[in-house]
Order: C-alpha cells, then structure tokens, then sequence
C-alpha cells in the first residue's frame, strides 16, 4: 500500500513538474518573441535612420552591416544594446563625416540612453521628435552646422529633463537666448552650448541647476551682467563664459564655488578689480580673465594661497601695481602658463618665477617693468616654450653692455621656441657663438627696436630651426651673412633700420622658404640680386632707402605670390620689367628712384593690384588708359615724373580708388567727367600740369578745394572762383605763409593723437616758432623749406640750433641724421616718449609711424643742398598724408618714409 502511494505521489510529482517546464518554456519562448518583435521594430528604425542620412563613402562602408540580412542589431557599428538585449540603449556615429539633416525617425529609438552624432557635417534643425526620447541621459551634437533656435529646442527637450545630464551643442548655428526655465533640466551636470551664436542674458534659473558641474557658453554673444545665480552652483568645477559681451564686476561671491577648478571669463567687456575673495579658490588651476577692462591690482592673496594654480591668464586689462611678490612658501610654484602682458604693471619680475621648473610661458610684454633681463629666473627651466618680454625695459648685464649671459641661460632652456624681446632697450653685441647658443626648437627670434650693435655673426646660420627672425631697428652694422642663405625653413626675415652696408647676398635664392624679406632703411649697395627670382613663397619684399642701384632683375616677376613690393628711395635706373606683370595682385612701390621710359603695358594686365607708386622717377609717354582695368586699385601714384597726354577716361572705371595723385608733370586736356564715378575718391592731386576746362562739380568733387588743382592755369570752375581766381602767381608769392599755417596746425593735430596733450599747449609752442621763423630767428636768409624743416625737428626733439650743444659744426640736421637710424627714441623729446608709451598698442603703432616720418621730412627739409630738399608744397602734401593717416586713412602714403613700412610686419599673416 505504502509503495503505491509513493508511486502515486512520484508520479503527480512528475507531472507536476512537466506542467510547469511546459509553462516556463512556452513563457520564455514568448518574451524572446517580444524581444525578437521589439529589435526588429527598432531595428526598422534603424535602416530608416539610415536611409535617411547623407553618408560619404567612408559613412557607408563603417555602416556596412547595417542591413536587412544582418539579424545581430545589438552588433550594428554604434550600437549598443541593454544586458537583455531587448532595447537599443547607445547610439554613437560620431566622426563619420555624416551630412544632411538627422530624420524625424530617430525618435522612434524611446529607449536610447545616449545618443552621439557629434563632429559630423549634419546640417537642420534638431527634429521634435527627440522629445519622444525620455530615458536619454546624453545627448552629444557638437561640431555639426545644425541650426535653429535654443529656446524651441529647449522646449521640445522638456520631456527629458527629469534623466538628461549631459547635454553638447557646442559649435554648431544655434541662436536666441538661453530659456529662462533652464533652471528645470535639474539633472543637469554638464551643459554645453559654447561656439553659437546665443544671445540675451545668462538666467537666474540656472541656479537651481545644483548638481551642474561643467557649464560651457563661451564663444557666443551673451550680454548682460554675470547672474549672482551662477554662485550658487557649488558642484561646478569649470566655469567657460569667455568671448562674449558680458559686462560688469566679477561677483566676489564667486568665491562659493569651492569645488572650482577653472574659471575662464575672458575676453568681455568686463570692469573694476579682480576680487580678492578668490583667494578663497584653493583648488583652482586656470584663472583666465584676459582682456576685459579690469584695473586695479592683482590680488597677492590669489597667488600665496591658490596653491595649485597652474594658469593664470590676466593680460590684455588695465591692471597695475606689481606682480605678487611671493607665492605659498609650502607647495612652491605651480605656475605652468603665465600670461601677464598688456597692462600697466611696473616693477621686477618676482625672484620666485625662478622657482616655477614647470613653467612653458611667460609672456610679460606690454607693461611698464624695468630689470635686467632676466637671466637667472629663466636659467635651467628645459620646459619653457614662449618667452615674452617685449616693451618693457630690461637692460643688458654689465652696465647694458653684455648680452652673453641672457643667451648662455637660453641655450639651456631646451625647448624653447619663441623669444620676444622687443624694445626693451637691450645693449651689446650678439654672441658671436649665437647660432649654437639658441636652442634647437626656436623658431621664432623677435629682438627689434633694441641697442644692439655690432656685426650679424655668422654662426646664426646654426639656427637650422628659425622660421622668423627680426633684428630690424637696432645699431647692427657690418654685412648680411651669407650663412642665412643656409636657414632653409626661415619664412620672415626682418633686418630693417640699421647700418647694414655690402651686398644683398647672391645666395638668398636658396632660402627658399621665404616669405618676408626686409632689409629696409640701411646702407647696402650693389644691385638687387637675380637670385631672388627663386623665392617662390615670397609675399612681401621690403628693400626701400637701402641706396640699391642698378635694373630691377626681371626675374622678379617669377615670384607670383608677391603682395608687396616696395623698392622706393633707391637709386635704381631702368625700366619696369614687363615680367612683373604676371603678379596679379599685390602693393607697388617703385618711387624716388631713377627709372624711366614709358610705362609698361603690362601694368594694365595687373586687374587685382592694389596699389601703385610711381612717384618721384623720370617716367614719359602717357598713363595707360589700361590702368583703368585695375579694378582693385585704391592708390595711383604717378607725381613727379615726365607724363604727357591726358588723363584716361577709363580711371572713372576704378569705384575702389581712394587716392589718385598726378601733379608734377606734362599733362594736359580736360579732367574726365567719367572721374565723378570714383565715389570712394578721397584725395586727388592734379597740380602743376596743364589742365584745361571746368572742373567737375559732382560725385567726389564736392569735396576737393583749390588745393588739388595748383598750376593748372588754364583750368575754371566754381571750385577756383571760390579761390578768388588767384593762380600759380599768387600761390608763388603767398604759399609759404599758407603752407606754415597748414603745417603747423597739422604738426599740432599729430601731436595731440599722439599724446593727447594739450592742444592749447602746442598751439602756443608752435605759434611761438613760426613767429621766430618770420622774424628771421632761424637761419636768417635760409629758405622756407629750411626753416620749415628745422620748425619740424624742433617741434619732435625739443632742441633748438642755438642751443650750446651745436656748435663746431655740429648742427640740429647733423645730430638728429647721426643719431637716428631709425630709432626715434634716440632723438625724440623724452617726455614725449613717455606721453607716447602710456597710449595703448594702436596708438603706440600710429606714433611709431608719424613720430618717423616727421623726422624723416624734417632730415629731408634740413639737407645742406637746396636741390636735395623737397618743395614747400612737396612738404605740405606729405603732411596732409600724415594728417589722413592719423584719421584713420589707411590709403595715405608718404614721399619720405612711410610708404609701406616694415613697421607692419607683425600684421602680416
């Protein structure tokens, strides 16, 4: 009995057991049918999305085993599925050059988590349907062309934002102003929306973001204040609001963010000081607060207790006082990148940068610092890479006479690769081991506007490496080595504005890299080599006032990538060679020299020239009426010379010319109406020709007096009845008194840009010397043009010829001539100087410009030989140009300096 009952119980048992394996299979069987069901409607989804991208070749093949036969979706490319592999969780195409929109199916896809398309060429709008994607966490769609508005795409978001965390629309076309519910995304940790171009104001509501550890918007239009919400996101360790147009004080309650690692607001309009209370940061690495408005001091409490700063980036403000003079005396110096330049700091460089062994930037430049170069502080650090001092003042070691020290300690700074030390008043002789002492990875040499004397060494053809090298304005003398020839990576070549004498070398062919060549403003002789025809790259060549003699080498014309050429005040005889016409665009300076014959029809093949200035040369035959096909053409210059016939009526063609000058020759006929098309018109110089008619009354002309029109006796109109009618008689007996008042009021104009100094002032200092010129006081029966010339040298050295220093021969015009050499510091009036270096950059650039090119006129005006001297009128054309200049006339060139100046090399690309 028992046996049967156990038998039974067994047998239930089994059946039992059998029921239930039947359900779990046929349930099991069920759910891989759902899955199965759920891929292959995601699936579907995906070869929809797809079929709907545009994919480059590459695209399509990585997408390859995306198709109907492949049944493992969860192993498509970019794919991933959840551990059930019910679901596509992951999507990831970024990188493959995708373009087009992205189609509306992706929103299909409800259970993706993440989602990447980003660094493609996808262009649209984001599609409303990835609101339907409400399990997303991430979402990456930087570096694409997408567009459309943030606030609509933020709206369709809104879905997501109980799981979205991080979120990367950086660099696309996204515009408007970040939502004001923005504080509603509360998951929020990453936001980034950087290189857009979003606007309105940053939203108080982004203070409830609290778990926001990275926010991104720089590189975007955002105005307004910086919102003291932003100081309650206390997770956030990177703050990036550079390069808008924020305004403002920095909130000092940016000191609540503790978790803080980086804080970049640079690049804004930014005002008052730099809080102190960040001295409360302790973890923070990058302080970037460059180019703002700030002013103030930096606070010393930053540096001592912001122990692990690695990045500070100041430069570009108002800030002034000293640098911090010490840092934590624990955890010593973390200082990687320090970025100082641009401001009003004075004092030392600290003893305890000497300590940073970490450092790869010190750039100092543009501030008001005095020292010796520093030499121990940048002794043995074999990790700096960018060293800038310039415009400062930093003197050589003993008594400003040795420079050997400061580059025996660059020679062990191994990685080293740019040097900027510009006028800092450096003395002494290069090494004469320089090319062994400067290290292997320079690149970049930047040592003008210094004291240095001496010759060029030879070893400097050592710096295999170099790739722009800029002596220029210092007291080099001796020859150009030929040991440069052998610099075959050197691409910018500054030598201007010394005392090089000999030859350009014959070998400078063979520097083939180069792309600027400037020996500007010395003493060589010889003729322009042929050789330099083999510089392919070359773009600009600068060889004015180096007394070059000799054809220009038609070879030249080989080098079509030219843009500016500029041989003036040379003695170079000869003709344009036709071969120059085959560069299509660029600048011409061929004037004050000795060339000759007829103009070269080529010139009129040059449809992209700029400009051109033939002035000053012994040119004849007449203006090619082909000149009129110079579209591009801003500036003719053809004064001075021997041109007949009439003015083209083809130049009315020229709607971009701003500058036309032809005085000084044999031109006659009737000005062409067609000129009145020349709207941009605004200086013109007819004078001392033979022009006949009425002057045009309309278009440009308007604007033009009597004064463009000199010597024309033939010439009537309104513009000379206004005149009285009076010509070239009454000019002839009258122009000096004219022309002194005209100059003086410009010296005054000058001078007051340049040093915003009283223009009361000046205009009694300059109404006191033109009342001693008319009452004989200086130089009694000298001519105008002398006494104008001494009026200029006195007005920028200060010094007068009857001071006690000029005697035994020695005159104003000889001092200023031995003392110059291109240097304005070495004859300028010191307070003037100083008035000059308080201005900011672009002012200091234009006082550059015009301090030179009075010196330069004054030298001229001054010179023992009358026929050496310019005309009264000469003279005061000239200043009108400065005059321009100053008023921001970029077309404004000038007989005795200026021209296109070496002065503009660190603009050039």
């Amino acid at each position: 009995m028992r046996v049967r009952t156990a038998i039974l119980l067994l047998l239930i048992l089994v059946v039992l057991f059998l029921a239930a394996s039947t359900s779990a299979a046929r349930k099991a069987a069920d759910m891989r049918g759902r899955q199965r069901q759920i891929l292959l409607q995601e699936k579907a989804s995906l070869l929809a999305l797809k079929q709907g991208l545009t994919l480059p070749s590459s695209a399509a093949a990585a997408l390859a085993d995306w198709n109907e036969s492949n049944g493992n979706v969860c192993g498509f490319t970019g794919v991933r599925c959840d551990w059930r592999r019910e679901h596509v969780v992951g999507l990831s195409l970024a990188n493959m050059g995708i373009r087009g929109a992205i189609p509306p199916v992706i929103g299909e896809l409800s259970h993706l988590r993440i989602l990447d398309v980003s660094n493609n060429s996808i262009s649209g709008q984001v599609p409303t349907s990835v609101g339907n994607l409400t399990r997303l966490e991430s979402l990456f769609m930087n570096n694409n062309g997408i567009s459309g508005s943030i606030p609509s795409i933020f709206s369709n978001l809104l879905p997501l934002r109980t799981r979205l965390r991080q979120l990367d629309f950086s660099y696309n076309h996204f515009s408007g102003a970040l939502p004001l519910d923005l504080g509603r995304f509360g998951q929020l940790q990453s936001l980034n929306v950087s290189g857009n171009s979003i606007s309105g104001t940053v939203p108080p509501s982004i203070g409830n973001l609290t778990l926001l550890k990275y926010f991104y918007v720089h590189d975007n239009i955002i105005s307004g204040e910086i919102p003291l919400a932003v100081c309650n996101l206390t997770s956030l360790k990177e703050l990036e609001m550079s390069v808008n147009h924020l305004t403002g004080h920095i909130p000092a309650e940016l000191s609540n963010l503790r978790n803080i690692l980086a804080i970049d607001l640079g690049s804004n309009q930014l005002h008052g000081g730099i809080p102190p209370s960040l001295s409360e940061l302790t973890g923070l690495l990058y302080l970037g607060l460059q180019q703002n408005n700030m002013s103030g001091n930096i606070p010393p409490a930053i540096f001592l207790n912001c122990t692990g700063l690695g990045l500070v980036d100041v430069g570009n403000n108002s800030l002034s006082g000293e640098i911090p003079r010490a840092i934590s005396s624990t955890k010593g110096c973390s200082f990687v990148v320090i970025n100082l330049y641009s401001n009003k700091l004075q004092g030392t460089l600290p003893r305890w940068i000497a300590n940073c062994t970490d450092l790869m930037t010190l750039d100092v430049e543009d501030n008001l610092l005095h020292d010796e170069l520093p030499t121990s502080i940048i002794a043995g650090k074999q990790g700096l890479m960018y060293l800038h001092l310039s415009n400062n003042s930093f003197r050589s070691h003993d008594g400003n006479t040795n420079l050997e020290p400061f580059f025996v300690a660059l020679s062990n700074c191994t990685s080293l690769q740019e040097v900027e030390a510009s006028a800092v008043g450096m003395g002494g002789q290069l090494p004469s081991r320089l090319g062994s002492l400067l290290p292997i990875n320079i690149w970049h040499l930047n040592l003008e506007l210094n004291a240095i004397e001496g010759p060029i060494p030879e070893s400097v053809g050592d710096a295999i490496n170099m790739t722009w090298m800029n002596l220029s304005s210092n007291l080099l003398n001796g020859t150009i080595p030929t040991s440069l020839c052998r610099l075959k990576s050197l691409e910018r070549l500054a030598l201007s504005n010394n005392s090089l004498t000999g030859e350009i070398p014959a070998c400078i062919g063979s520097a083939t890299s180069l792309g600027v060549l400037d020996l500007s403003g010395n003493v060589l002789s010889g003729a322009i080599p042929s050789s330099i025809g083999s510089l392919a790259e070359l773009r600009y060549l600068f060889l004015q006032g180096t007394k070059l003699s000799g054809a220009i080498p038609p070879s030249l014309g080989r080098c079509t990538s030219l843009l500016v050429i500029d041989l003036s005040s040379n003695s170079l005889t000869g003709v344009i060679p036709d071969e120059i016409a085959g560069i299509a665009k660029m600048t011409l300076n061929l004037s004050r020299n000795q060339l000759g014959g007829k103009l070269p029809t080529g010139l009129s093949s040059m449809q992209q020239v700029e400009k051109i200035d033939l002035s000053w040369n012994n040119f004849n035959g007449e203006i090619l009426p082909g000149l009129g096909d110079c579209i591009a053409l801003t500036v003719l210059d053809l004064s001075h010379n021997s041109l007949a016939g009439g003015l083209p009526s083809k130049l009315g063609n020229l709607k971009y010319l701003e500058s036309l000058d032809v005085s000084n020759n044999h031109l006659s006929g009737e000005i062409p109406v067609s000129l009145t098309n020349c709207y941009m018109l605004k200086y013109l110089n007819l004078s001392y020709n033979d022009f006949s008619g009425v002057v045009p009354t309309t278009g440009p002309f308007v604007n033009f007096s009597c004064l463009s029109y000199l010597g024309n006796r033939r010439l009537s109109g309104p513009v000379l009845r206004r005149c009285g009618g009076r010509h070239r008689s009454w000019y002839q007996s009258r122009k000096f008194l004219v022309i002194v008042c005209v100059c003086s009021a410009v010296l005054a104009f000058a001078l007051t840009i340049l040093c915003a100094v009283s223009v009361r002032k000046i205009r009694e200092r300059v109404a006191a010397m033109r009342e001693d010129m008319f009452r004989g006081r200086r130089g009694g029966g000298s001519s105008p043009v002398m006494n104008f010339g001494v009026l200029v040298l006195e007005m920028v050295t200060r010094r007068k010829p009857t001071d006690d220093m000029f005697d035994a021969g020695l005159s104003l015009h000889k001092w200023v001539k031995a003392h110059y050499h291109g240097r304005a510091d070495a004859v300028v009036d010191q307070a003037l100087v100083r008035m000059v270096r308080d201005q900011t950059p672009e002012v200091r650039r234009m006082s550059d410009v015009a301090i030179g090119e009075l010196l330069e006129l004054g030298i001229l005006c001054t010179q023992e030989q009358a026929s050496a001297r310019p005309t009264m009128m000469d003279a005061a054309d000239d200043l009108d140009r400065l005059k321009r200049y100053l008023g921001g006339d970029t077309t404004a060139t000038f007989a005795s300096s200026l021209g296109f100046s070496s002065t503009t090399l660190e603009d050039i690309d």
